[in-house]
């Protein structure tokens, strides 16, 4: 999936949620899901190996279909950064801002979304 970057899902001033309520929320939304493992070959042994995805890592589904995607900051700063495909990016945008107010958050959008 080509996906663009449409902003971040950041916590509002007192939010007390967190890594593990997001992690939660993921499995309680009906737009978002964890990603499947894939096989693949380990680069080092070359035996075939599970590449499991990481927990805080969300597909986000319309339809049935993967039109972008939400997860913590790879730098482990207290916000969520959300991916989407061109086509797709105002009801990614609309998901993104329904999780931030679950979590008492807020999304910010990019410059360009």
């Amino acid at each position: 999936m080509a996906a663009d970057f449409v902003g971040t899902i950041e916590p509002a001033p007192g939010a007390v949620t967190g890594k593990g309520e997001w992690i939660a929320l993921i499995g309680a939304h009906s737009a978002l899901a964890l990603r499947e493992p894939t096989q693949g070959i380990n680069p080092f042994t070359k035996a075939p190996m599970t590449f499991k995805p990481h927990p805080d890592h969300a597909g986000v589904f319309v339809e049935n279909v993967q039109v972008g995607s939400i997860h913590w900051a790879m730098d482990d700063s207290t916000r969520l950064v959300v991916w989407s495909e061109a086509a797709a990016k105002s009801r990614v945008i609309e998901i993104a801002t329904d999780v931030a107010c679950r979590l008492g958050w807020r999304f910010v959008a990019h410059a360009e979304a």
